[in-house]
């Protein structure tokens, strides 16, 4: 059965701009643009649209909404994963406890350029979702395309302390993806269930201007896909998310156009 796209617009929780709400319809929107055939693979792509999610603006609706989802999906299709278009990056906390009664020793892989580890006085936010799922879920984080000046010494600190694997936006460029994914120890995911979330953020703002927190220092569109791409070919993938999509600071659609890309990347390498 095609994958179910389940739309998370939220923003309740964002520290910086709002707007990412908006992000599932305009990434809906520019999926229909764009031909659904893999000129890679030689073969077309199919998917159910699916619908976004009623939400309020308390936390607790969140985790449980996408929970009864994500039960729903897997009762419906149990093999399919969870794929969320959200949505700023709290959905990836909401997506990571959505599945960890069904995949107890999930491995949670974020590709971003923050290291979302802020402290957790306060109430949930973007910023401290990895740090609040670490603590929840007692799960590791595995973090690729690091910027260099958007994290403050205490994040790394906090990283430390918590066994977060992270590596630099900087050295995959230097290095390429393949070699810094050794340099990571991507390969001790091997085998096992993982959850992949995608901060736009990650990409260099050149190339995705509508991130709620654009960054001068990210990826490339072909490095982006190629982590992807590199994750989604294990078979392993069991939760996807896109998160971070800002459309009212895009008015020329380049960002969610971009997520959509992404989006079939994925669909296309967990399909083959």
């Amino acid at each position: 059965m095609p994958v179910r796209l389940l739309g998370v617009p939220w923003d309740a929780t964002t520290l910086g701009r709002k707007g990412a709400r908006l992000a599932p319809e305009a990434i809906r929107r520019e999926l229909a643009r764009l031909h659904p055939f893999d000129a890679e693979g030689g073969r077309p792509l199919a998917w159910l649209a699916g619908s976004d999610l009623t939400l309020s603006e308390e936390h607790s609706d969140l985790l449980r909404v996408v929970g009864r989802a994500a039960e729903r999906g897997a009762k419906s299709d149990p093999e399919s994963p969870l794929v969320l278009l959200g949505g700023d990056h709290a959905i990836a906390y909401a997506g990571v406890g959505a599945l960890h009664e069904r995949f107890p020793e999930l491995e949670v892989v974020s590709l971003d350029a923050h290291l979302d580890l802020r402290s957790l006085e306060g109430p949930p936010t973007n910023g401290n979702w990895a740090e609040r799922m670490i603590g929840t879920f007692e799960r590791p984080l595995w973090v690729a395309g690091v910027a260099r000046f958007a994290n403050d010494a205490s994040l790394f600190e906090t990283a430390k302390r918590r066994g977060v694997r992270w590596v630099s936006s900087s050295t995959i460029r230097q290095r390429g993806v393949a070699q810094a994914a050794r340099d990571l120890g991507i390969e001790r995911l091997r085998g096992k269930d993982l959850y992949l979330t995608l901060d736009i953020d990650v990409l260099d703002q050149a190339h995705a201007p509508g991130a709620s927190a654009p960054t001068p220092d990210g990826l490339s569109v072909d490095q982006a896909g190629a982590w992807i791409e590199l994750l989604a070919s294990t078979g392993r993938v069991r939760g996807f998310d896109v998160s971070e999509v800002n459309p009212t600071v895009d008015p020329a659609g380049i960002t969610p156009r971009l997520a959509a890309y992404l989006l079939l990347t994925f669909l296309a390498t967990t399909g083959r």
